[in-house]
């Protein structure tokens, strides 16, 4: 008996499937770079304040923030990973007509157990993908481009005038800041998990892993030695030193000018987020 031939849809996802995967890794190291950069500032606050993470901060944006460095380092990456990450897991979610017949007959066999076996098949890697998503336009918009809105009260505010005193604005206004610790919070701890777990998946992809024994459990353990539970504390305890740097910035007295103060207020208020 002749096999059916396979369908468009199933072709489409064959070919593409792998191409989106390279695509995805490909950018990493330039994001992990930008990452460690931009995250090395409020680090420093722990132990030098906002004047120390502001040096840091201005330092770093020579790497990042240059006619070359932001569309081909930061932008054009960071681009590349989302929309090959979008669609990969677009076209991972839409079933052939074979995977839509066998779903049918698992939701008729067991229908109360199928979306909890859908949502057990979530990998943090994939959970912390998403939210960042949708507090980083937020971010990049009131950090980068409204600042540089050319009429008043605005008056385009150079690089070396934002600083931590402009983050600081964002915490001591707007609901006692609860408005910029869900976008900040939520972009370390996922960015920062998101990438720890990512390295994992491609140190695995391109050397593989080994279980070793330990006890009355195995424990798979890569090449570098890094267990995945170790991985995972060392990366949660990054994101907490990370926001602790920024809750020791917050905490500090506003130290900037009447006008400059208000300049600044308007940029956050260019933002539906902080209206």
């Amino acid at each position: 008996m002749s096999q059916s031939k396979p369908s468009l849809l199933a072709t489409t996802k064959r070919t593409l499937l792998p191409v989106l995967s390279r695509l995805q890794l490909l950018p990493t190291p330039f994001l992990s770079t930008f990452l460690l950069i931009h995250l090395s500032a409020p680090l420093v606050a722990n132990v030098g304040g906002s004047e120390a993470a502001s040096q840091v901060m201005l330092l770093g944006r020579e790497y990042y923030q240059t006619s070359f460095g932001e569309p081909w380092l930061v932008f054009g990456p960071l681009a590349v990973h989302v929309a090959a990450g979008v669609l990969r897991r677009a076209l991972l979610l839409t079933p052939t007509h074979h995977e839509a017949s066998e779903d049918l007959e698992r939701e008729t066999r067991k229908p109360t157990t199928l979306i909890w076996s859908g949502l057990k098949r979530l990998s943090l890697l994939q959970i912390t993908a998403y939210p960042p998503l949708i507090f980083l336009p937020i971010h990049t918009l009131v950090n980068r481009f409204y600042p540089m809105t050319p009429g008043p009260p605005i008056d385009s505010l150079g690089p070396g005038e934002l600083d931590y005193e402009f983050v600081k604005v964002g915490f001591q206004g707007w609901s006692w800041g609860v408005r910029s610790w869900l976008v900040y919070g939520t972009l370390v701890g996922c960015t920062i998990i998101h990438a720890s777990e990512g390295w994992g998946f491609l140190i695995r992809r391109i050397w593989g892993s080994r279980v070793e024994p330990m006890g009355k459990a195995a424990v798979v353990t890569t090449v570098t030695g890094t267990s995945r539970r170790r991985r995972r504390f060392i990366a949660g305890l990054c994101a907490v030193s990370v926001l602790c740097g920024l809750a020791a910035i917050t905490s500090e007295r506003l130290m900037v000018l009447g006008t400059l103060s208000e300049r600044y207020e308007s940029v956050y208020r260019l933002s539906g987020w902080y209206r």
